[in-house]
């Protein structure tokens, strides 16, 4: 909502500035299996479909459709005290935007195709204790408004532009990860310790911008990236 007017009693009349309706259809389909006593898994099957329509008197973003569809397995196999998991998935999606004048864009097609995986390993010396660690590679696709960022969306960060920020091309963000983590359980009580690391890198266009921060127009600004160090304790 934003103030449009003043009424002839001159008190501001409220209208609406920015409205966006999104609808989304999402599918899954699962199948468990077991291949004799040592292996079992999941393989699957997710697709969806997204539409958005900008509606308000100040455009966000352009009138789009998402397509995406993916597959995807998991598997987990005994070998004993050792257990080995491993998964694997690939994403296929596509960005089609209308075009609109207001924010200057054209019609556009975005195709994305990623692929990423998960591979871990649990070791258990005795029954109540198990020491498990994990490597995995995981992406977002960017947003609407990360792809077709206006004046806008960008207002805070943004004062002055040597290029139209509409028209940067903006990527998918990518995250890879390690963990390790131990756990001991006793008939009543439960004690795990984990440890976590990794790093996220938004595969972006490089925004030649000027920022609030002084830098001057036409500096390139990489794309955002940054690292993650934790660890957790916990018992009950």
């Amino acid at each position: 909502m934003s103030d449009t007017g003043t009424s002839p009693g001159g008190a501001p009349l409220e209208g609406t500035a920015f409205d966006l309706l999104l609808n989304t259809l999402t599918v899954d389909l699962l199948a468990h299996h077991t291949v004799g006593a040592r292996v079992r898994g999941t393989l699957g099957a997710s697709g969806l479909y997204q539409t958005n329509d900008t509606r308000g008197r100040i455009p966000l973003v352009p009138d789009a459709r998402i397509r995406s569809g993916a597959l995807f397995a998991f598997e987990q196999v005994a070998l004993g005290r050792v257990s080995l998991l491993t998964g694997g998935r690939i994403d296929v999606r596509r960005l089609t935007a209308d075009s609109n004048a207001a924010l200057g864009l054209s019609d556009q097609t975005r195709d994305y195709t990623a692929l990423s995986g998960t591979l871990g390993v649990v070791y258990r010396p005795t029954t109540a204790v198990a020491l498990a660690a994990n490597l995995g590679r995981a992406w977002r696709a960017p947003t609407l408004s990360s792809c077709f960022p206006t004046d806008h969306t960008w207002a805070r960060h943004v004062t002055r532009s040597e290029t139209p920020v509409s028209n940067q091309r903006r990527g998918p963000t990518w995250t890879s990860a390690c963990a390790g983590g131990a756990s001991a359980s006793a008939p009543s009580s439960l004690a795990i310790v984990t440890l976590s690391g990794g790093s996220s890198t938004s595969r972006h266009g490089l925004l030649r911008a000027r920022h609030a921060g002084g830098l001057p127009a036409g500096v390139p600004v990489p794309a955002g990236e940054c690292r993650l160090v934790g660890g957790e304790a916990r018992s009950k």
